[in-house]
């Protein structure tokens, strides 16, 4: 079903989320797969509809720092980053507790985003908890850009938006090791050069 960026919109997403359901939303890059990032059941049923091997890790979307708190550790370095550049175009690789492990592929950190998007942050908040932010595709095969390139059977809910995407995958950093482990629109140099301020 495509709905608009509306609150009525908004709330038919929130209302299959809490259902263990999946829906897609527009993120500040491309679209994005949401599911419960709390529920380890919600997580599964993504990796499936996806075909994502379990391998791969997924990444998650909070609303704010102080939800990213909640439920993971945020370094004095996390901390300067995501005042910097969150809401945006960075994702960070940051150790959590009270989310199912097979988001992060059983490793100890998990890929963690703010997306710059007033409709993300929107679903997010009235969802009330994190909700995965992988892209709208099957695994392999390119991004979803816009509502209509979201074709995946399995998706009750996709968010239409009039928001402009970057159409490029954010950047991922790693604060505990300084790397960045993918290219996006923040460059290696502008993080380092936050982090020495």
């Amino acid at each position: 079903m495509l709905v608009q960026e509306s609150e009525e919109g908004l709330r038919e997403a929130v209302r299959v989320l809490r259902r263990g359901g999946i829906v897609a939303y527009p993120t500040d890059t491309l679209y994005a797969l949401g599911a419960d990032a709390t529920s380890e059941d919600a997580v599964m049923r993504l990796y499936r509809l996806k075909r994502r091997p379990l391998s791969k890790p997924i990444s998650a979307a909070f609303s704010s720092i102080e939800m990213v708190r909640r439920y993971c550790t945020v370094t004095p370095e996390a901390e300067k980053l995501m005042r910097r550049f969150l809401p945006g175009e960075l994702t960070l690789l940051l150790r959590f507790r009270g989310l199912p492990r097979v988001l992060s592929a059983g490793t100890p950190k998990l890929a963690v985003r703010i997306p710059g998007s007033a409709t993300a942050l929107r679903l997010i908040e009235m969802f009330g908890k994190p909700v995965t932010a992988t892209s709208a595709n099957i695994s392999g095969e390119p991004p979803a850009k816009s509502a209509e390139e979201v074709t995946l059977e399995g998706v009750e809910v996709v968010i239409a938006t009039e928001e402009p995407l970057s159409g490029v995958a954010t950047t991922i950093y790693d604060p505990e090791t300084g790397r960045v482990l993918r290219r996006g629109s923040i460059s290696a140099e502008e993080i380092e050069a936050c982090l020495r301020e």
